[in-house]
């Protein structure tokens, strides 16, 4: 009869472990299922964010007739002064998506080819926000020309004028200016800088 009795001990004992190993097992997977819930859509939502450029009626377009001083070209009324001298153009960007969410982006001027190139080194590029304040790069005694800017990733005719975040449905107010240095050497052969502004999402 005690042997029965201790076969019978041994068999609940072997269940009641197995049966704890189950629950373990199944706290493990809820807390597994759980954290996959929380976590993957938070990294797709980011993922999911990008921008867009608004609000652009112009590209750049610019002569080699008259070359400006930094300060003309920062402080001359561009209204008053033909596009193919100073050049200034007004753009939007906007963030799409989730308005809790931020991405990273870049603005970037790609030269486009038009016969006849200015030499890019005496092509002045200066960035300023709606009110006409420049941002950090710009904001120097010396305006940076369009050469010395570094190299788009997404394109190796772009130059990166400008990088940094925007949440879901914001908007940002940008004015480029860009004119000729007055370190060019004029000469009787007509010369041209074209390029067009893009927006693009950073990785």
């Amino acid at each position: 009869m005690d042997g029965r009795k201790q076969e019978i001990l041994k068999s609940d004992l072997k269940n009641s472990k197995y049966f704890n190993k189950r629950v373990v097992y199944f706290i493990l997977l809820v807390i597994l299922f759980s954290v996959l819930v929380c976590f993957v859509p938070m990294i797709f939502d980011n993922n999911s964010n990008d921008v867009s450029l608004v609000d652009v009626t112009d590209n750049i377009l610019l002569n080699n007739n008259l070359p400006l001083t930094d300060i003309s070209g920062k402080t001359l009324d561009a209204s008053n002064v033909r596009k193919e001298f100073l050049n200034e153009v007004a753009f939007s960007i906007k963030g799409i998506g989730n308005e809790e969410k931020a991405v990273r982006y870049e603005i970037c001027l790609i030269n486009e080819v038009t016969g006849e190139e200015i030499n890019s080194n005496y092509v002045k590029i200066y960035l300023t926000d709606n009110d006409n304040k420049p941002f950090n790069f710009y904001n120097g005694n010396a305006v940076p020309v369009y050469q010395s800017l570094r190299i788009s990733e997404g394109s190796a005719d772009g130059k990166v004028i400008y990088s940094d975040i925007i949440k879901g449905k914001e908007i940002k107010k940008f004015k480029l200016r860009v004119w000729l240095s007055d370190a060019y050497i004029l000469n009787e052969t007509d010369r041209y800088f074209s390029a067009k502004i893009v927006v693009r999402k950073v990785s």
